[in-house]
């Protein structure tokens, strides 16, 4: 009994000195920890309480606590006079959430200026006026290289009052442009409408011009500067053209060409190139009649004589064959 009263008279107070101090519980909290207190001092329940304020706090925590509960408040007020403000915001879907749903706070993005589109824009550089579908030569970005073609697809206006656009074009590729390059049948005006689209300033069109169709083209009385024709649709990534197939003429069986001299055959309608019939450009266009090898007089008379020739060859034939067959009758007749 002695040695238990002993124990229960220890002072627990002694185990402050004895116990690690804990760093790392709080970063305003220097001291010991407070979970317990020694049993010799309880006097009542109201001593096993813990103590309301922190020990042992410096002055440099003190101030920075203060410092971080008032930016606290600063933040949260301005935030929420923000929101509480007269502005009406159009509550934008969340983008970290799906667009089925919305943010309970309004999302404020970055407002950007709506783009204008323009039906017409006149160019003051050139005085003249685009619209969507026409076809214009714009600046090259290398000197000594003509102009690009390209046809307007859109037109749009880059400030509120429209003094200056953007276009949307769809580039018209030159034969040597393209992957096969410049063949013989390419006319010298041909162009190709590719899939290649881009936006460019309106500052760097040069004029307007005319991209004709294939058959339209070869009506024109005269060609000018400005006039182009286009046949073919052009895939610049792979390097195909639509159509594929294209009617071809000649012994040297190559598409039309509208610059170069063809004539015409005038039984067989054929239309031949003067070097592919042995004959030059200028001894061609003297020509008042053109009959080709095959259509020509010289040669029906010398197909029908050789037909003529090979009927007599048949019939002599026949005619000897049936005076060998009357000689063998007699001779069979006298032998019986």
């Amino acid at each position: 009994m002695e040695n238990i009263s002993g124990l229960m008279a220890f002072d627990m107070g002694e185990l402050r000195n004895n116990l690690p101090k804990k760093r790392g519980l709080s970063r305003f909290y220097s001291g010991k920890a407070r979970s317990y207190v020694c049993i010799f001092d309880v006097k009542c329940l109201e001593d096993l309480k813990k103590p309301t304020q922190l020990l042992d706090i410096d002055d440099d925590d003190v101030a920075y606590t203060k410092r971080k509960k008032k930016n606290k408040q600063s933040s949260s007020s301005s935030f929420s006079a923000a929101v509480n403000s007269n502005v009406n915001y159009q509550n934008y879907p969340c983008r970290r959430v799906s667009s089925s749903t919305h943010c309970s706070s309004p999302c404020m993005p970055k407002q950007k200026a709506q783009k204008k589109q323009l039906k017409s824009y006149k160019l003051r550089h050139i005085n003249r006026t685009i619209q969507e579908g026409d076809a214009v030569l714009m600046r090259s970005s290398e000197p000594g290289k003509p102009s690009y073609v390209a046809r307007v697809e859109a037109i749009e206006a880059t400030d509120a009052r429209g003094s200056n656009a953007r276009v949307r074009v769809r580039w018209y590729y030159r034969p040597e442009e393209s992957m096969g390059g410049r063949r013989q049948f390419h006319g010298a005006k041909e162009v190709f409408l590719s899939d290649h689209f881009d936006l460019q300033s309106a500052d760097t069109i040069e004029g307007k011009c005319k991209v004709h169709s294939f058959s339209s083209y070869t009506k024109l009385s005269s060609v000018g500067n400005d006039d182009f024709f286009c046949r073919f649709e052009y895939n610049s990534a792979t390097g195909a053209f639509i159509p594929d197939r294209v009617a071809v003429f000649c012994k040297c069986e190559m598409p039309y060409n509208p610059d170069d001299l063809m004539v015409q055959c005038e039984e067989c309608s054929e239309w031949f190139h003067p070097s592919c019939i042995g004959t030059t450009i200028e001894a061609a266009k003297k020509l008042d009649h053109f009959y080709c090898e095959e259509c020509s007089p010289e040669q029906q008379d010398l197909d029908n004589s050789n037909s003529t020739s090979k009927n007599t060859d048949a019939k002599v034939n026949t005619k000897r064959s049936l005076e060998v067959s009357k000689t063998r009758n007699k001779h069979a007749k006298r032998s019986g």
